[in-house]
């Protein structure tokens, strides 16, 4: 509506400004318009009436000038009325943020000016009138915005909804002739792929219906109904596809455009029942005046009727397209020797039967190698169940036990850790890759710091898995007789009061050693050795059974037998109990380094001694590193630190005699009693074999590292008192990793491979006593030279490249390098092959490095259809399979030609080989199928997640392993939602019988007949 004005002068010939709206301007006779309604709303538009048509292209931000304070002109248009080309509109921009909602070209609570230029005043520029008459009236107002959005259409908005539809087909069945833009209610055979097309009928709050960024909406949504009957909603199975949505500003409409990503399934095959699409229109949606819109709720139609002939969908293995290289080790594509191309068995890996695990950033995945069940793992990301092999019986998920753990993948992203415990090695064997990005943690614990005041000595490191824990620190001294004695100056302080301590054994108070390492292996241990030693107490008894520490302030005798009080030093016990000496396992553990401020005292106890590796016997088989030998084998953990009396002191006369006293007290007796307890040693690194079937990547850090010694911990007392001084406990040795696959990739820098040992831990003395520092562990490294198949090259031994000789090693991967194992203590250096092997890798004698398997990248038939049903076998009168649902051709020994898996053949004298194999304790060859329902085109069908935000499979979808791809027809009985529309094999080896792998060599084409619908 305008309001009128009059211009005033000019006559009816000019072109002038007549009237504006919603700004109430008037000037009666003047030549200025000015205006009477100064306050708008953010989005409201502007009208202004002229005498004679405009000429649109004379209209700019020139000669009508909009500017804020700051003479910025916001964003905006110029159009005219559609009924009227002598009014022109000013519009205010409208846009839209990253989330959808609106963002306005004039700012709320700021203000504006308003300038036309008339040629009665000004220079111009000029609007001119469309036969280019120049406006002869000025218009000038300043305007507020204080109004929030108006509705530009007012009412609350409709939506118009539409799609296509195929009106004849040609003579192959295709779609020949559409009807467009038919109303989508009640539509019947809606062209597959239509589009389905929203018009709204105002300008609509985007934030209400789309979200730009993503292609998604919160409020619209497009469902298949399985049955056609919209009562229920469990059957509905949501279609993705991405909406866009676009504004006619000078219409006043909005139109959202839904495309489905997959287009949409079949109407089906019952005319009575047919499948439909269900749109439904949500209560939120609202225009920008925050009306609702009027005709929300669900509308339904129902899509083309294709029919799908059965598919037989096969994998012949010329080439990996197929293969899901992640989860597959055995030989895909490789020569047949029948002049074509078959999966043979691999070198190992084992059978994937634990499934994917994938640790990402920030994340610690703890694993136990007593016995695992994944329970503790709950988020999908990381580890899904649903990609276990369970027991074919109970279905019950299979436990990992004695450290063996079979994986199909296993991914550590940078800044993940993935964490083996327990008192079995780690053997972690991975169908296909582990890329170890972050880190495969199997070090040994370091011991905690201690204060010394506590009775207990500190706890020894845990080890790594299969390693040796630390051994104890030595406990506290008895202090209950000492316990704020009056006139003695001793440790007690007001504040904290210590507990009285009571050791029942003088061996109490000696540092323990660390675990050692089973000898002569860890099948048949008759003794464990290469343990570091535990610090001595100080003072030890005159006899080893006399437990003599002073009991109370008059009980000197045991020190003074032992000539500890020292003259020089104040009649005081100056020497400590030992540190711990640091355990072995590749190397020597190192001994104890005691230490005093000012030299060392006469009387002192001897230095705990470091493990010895030549008691372990580390030979060329024990650096095979062979599980099935029992000489995959952590390190010896480090012993703990004694406890003792340094800082305890008699009333003696210092430098004359310690035994005449000097305080008028008739006898000798202890006036400063200090007593300490001391650290744990460090745990011993733990066992890793880490065999990969098709690659191992390291990138990041495999840690097989001792753990640290536990160092004395500075603490504060009374004044005049000295604190404890407790002992550190010796390093844990480096643990042992033995690697083998095909491909053994380690990023050319140090610390990639870390089996060094553990620091001892020191004193807070001033004198810094030090425990002794672990041996460095075993690294061995077993690749293919030449491969059987094309896709790895042979080993590149230039640069120093790991799996060449070990005495090129130039820049090592290895934690230590040959400089690293020179030590503080500058003993003998071992020889890098003392510590590192390498190897040809062979298949195993025995157990899981025996099994290799190979795993399908997502299959799908093309076509737009709703469900995959798998086809039953075909069978006779006497139960033999006549048509196999799947099957595959198995190369046998001898056989001019592959065979039949599944059907009845000569070859065995009437059986299959499917039969055979199945009265074999190892069958030679197993075959898995598994299912899922995917709601987008799948772009790499090999690199699927199974959940996240970034999965496009419907959640709860993915099926269990199952035998025949039929079970997959019912496997989620009752939940037509989960049906799978896509599905994948996996193939395992077992050569664990040599006689039987030697007859079965290989599988050529696996062919499953599917029926899509």
């Amino acid at each position: 509506m305008l309001v009128g004005c009059d211009g005033g002068g000019g006559g009816g010939g000019a072109f002038e400004i007549t009237a504006c709206a919603p700004l109430g301007c008037s000037t009666p006779g003047g030549v200025q318009v000015s205006c009477g309604v100064t306050d708008i709303a953010v989005n409201q538009e502007l009208r202004i009436a002229f005498s004679q048509p405009v000429d649109l292209s004379s209209v700019n931000n020139n000669t009508f000038r909009v500017q804020d304070p700051q003479g910025l002109t916001p964003p905006g248009e110029f159009l005219l009325d559609a009924n009227d080309p002598s009014i022109l509109i000013y519009r205010p921009q409208l846009s839209f943020d990253s989330s959808g909602n609106p963002i306005f070209g004039l700012t709320q609570n700021s203000s504006y000016t308003i300038f036309i230029p008339g040629r009665q005043l000004d220079s111009g520029p000029y609007i001119r009138s469309s036969n280019g008459a120049l406006n002869s009236k000025r218009l000038f107002c300043t305007l507020s915005t204080p109004f929030s959005p108006i509705d530009l259409n007012p009412g609350p908005p409709a939506v118009d909804t539409r799609v296509d539809v195929v009106a004849t087909y040609d003579s192959n069945g295709d779609p020949e002739t559409f009807d467009l833009d038919v109303p989508a209610l009640g539509a019947v055979n809606v062209f597959r792929t239509s589009p389905i097309r929203f018009t709204f009928s105002d300008v609509m709050n985007p934030g209400t219906l789309v979200n730009p960024v993503t292609g998604g909406s919160s409020s619209l949504s497009v469902f298949v109904d399985g049955d056609g009957s919209t009562s229920t909603t469990s059957d509905q199975v949501p279609i993705e596809g991405t909406f866009s949505l676009s504004i006619n500003t000078q219409a006043l409409t909005t139109t959202v455009v839904f495309t489905p990503a997959l287009g949409y399934p079949s109407a089906g095959n019952d005319p009575s029942a047919p499948r439909r699409i269900v749109v439904t229109l949500g209560a939120t949606i609202a225009d920008l005046g925050g009306n609702a819109l009027v005709n929300s709720g669900i509308l339904t139609f129902v899509p083309e009727s294709v029919v799908f002939p059965p598919v037989s969908l096969t994998e012949n293995f010329n080439g990996n397209g197929s293969a899901d290289l992640l989860s597959t080790g055995a030989f895909w594509s490789a020569p047949n020797g029948l002049g074509g191309l078959t999966l043979q068995p691999g070198v190992g890996g084992g059978s994937g039967v634990h499934g994917d695990i994938n640790v990402p950033a920030g994340v610690t995945v703890l694993l136990n190698t007593d016995s695992e069940d994944f329970s503790g793992i709950t988020d999908l990301t990381i580890y899904n169940p649903a990609t276990q092999v369970r027991d074919p019986l109970t279905q019950a998920p299979l436990v990992a036990t004695g450290g063996i753990f079979e994986f199909a993948s296993v991914t550590i992203a940078s800044g993940g850790t993935l964490r083996f415990e327990g008192s079995n090695p780690a053997r972690v064997f991975v169908r296909g890759q582990c890329r170890v990005q972050g880190t495969l943690n199997v070090a040994g614990a370091n011991a905690l710091d201690h204060d010394g005041l506590p009775c207990d000595g500190g706890a020894g490191g845990i080890p790594g898995p299969g390693g040796g824990a630390g051994g104890q620190g030595g406990d506290r001294p008895p202090t209950a007789n000492f316990q704020n004695v009056p006139g003695l100056g001793d440790i007690v302080t007001p504040q904290a009061p210590v507990p009285a301590c009571n050791p029942v054994l003088y061996s109490d108070v000696n540092g323990k050693p660390g675990v050692g390492i089973p000898i002569p292996n860890s099948l048949t241990p008759i003794d464990s050795v290469g343990e570091g030693g535990g610090g001595l107490a100080w003072p030890q008894p005159v006899t080893p059974e006399n437990f003599d520490f002073p009991v109370n302030s008059n009980d000197v005798s045991e020190a003074e037998d032992l000539g500890l009080y020292s003259v020089t030093f104040g009649c005081g016990i100056k020497a400590p109990g030992s540190p711990g000496g640091g355990g072995a396992h590749g190397l020597s553990g190192q001994v104890a380094d005691l230490r005093q401020a000012g030299g060392q005292p006469a009387a002192a106890p001897p230095e705990a001694p470091g493990g010895d590796r030549v008691a372990i016997g580390i030979g060329p088989d024990e650096r095979t590193l062979d599980p099935l030998q029992g000489y995959l084998r952590g390190g010896a953990g480090g012993g703990g630190g004694g406890g003792h009396l340094q800082d305890t002191r008699i009333n003696g006369f210092a430098f004359i005699n310690c035994f005449v006293t000097i305080d008028g007290f008739p006898t000798v007796r202890i006036i400063e009693y200090v007593a300490s307890s001391s650290a744990g040693g460090g745990g011993g690194g733990g066992a890793l074999q880490l065999q990969a079937g098709r690659s191992v990547t390291v990138s990041g850090v495999i840690d097989a590292s001792g753990g640290n010694g536990g160092s004395g911990i500075a603490v504060s007392v009374g004044l005049n008192e000295s604190p404890p001084s407790a002992m550190g406990g010796g390093g844990g040795a480096g643990g042992a990793v033995l690697l083998q696959s095909q491909a053994v990739d380690v990023a050319n820098q140090a610390g990639r491979i870390d089996i060094t040992g553990g620091e001892g831990g020191q004193t807070n003395s001033a004198a810094f006593s030090r425990g002794g520092l672990g041996g460095a562990g075993l690294l061995r490294i077993e690749t293919i030279p030449v491969r059987p198949t094309s896709d790895y090259a042979p080993i590149d031994c230039t640069g120093g490249v790991v799996g060449c000789n070990p005495a090129n090693f130039g820049n090592s991967p290895v934690f230590p390098d040959p400089d690293d194992l020179l030590n503080p203590f500058e003993l003998p250096v071992g020889d890098i092959a003392d510590l590192f092997t390498t190897a040809e890798w062979q298949s195993s004698a025995t157990g899981v490095g025996r099994v290799s398997g190979a795993m399908s990248c997502w299959l799908q038939p093309d076509g737009n259809f709703f469900v995959l049903d798998f086809v039953e076998d075909e069978v006779d009168g006497g139960g033999a399979i006549t048509n196999p649902g799947w099957d595959m051709l198995v190369q046998v020994a001898g056989a001019p030609a592959p065979v039949s898996y599944r059907l009845p053949g000569a070859l065995f004298q009437g059986a299959s080989v499917e039969d055979l194999a199945a009265l074999l304790p190892f069958p030679p060859v197993s075959v898995r199928f598994q299912g899922a329902r995917t709601l987008e085109p799948l772009d790499s069908p090999c690199d699927v997640p199974l959940a996240g935000a970034e999965s496009p499979i419907f959640p709860g979808s993915v099926s269990g392993w199952v035998e025949h791809p039929a079970e997959l027809d019912d496997f989620f009985a009752g939940d037509p939602t989960r049906r799978p529309n896509m599905f994948r094999f996996m193939i395992v080896f077992d050569t664990r019988d040599p006689v039987v792998s030697s007859v079965f060599q290989g599988v050529d084409d696996v062919t499953i007949q599917v029926r899509p619908d």
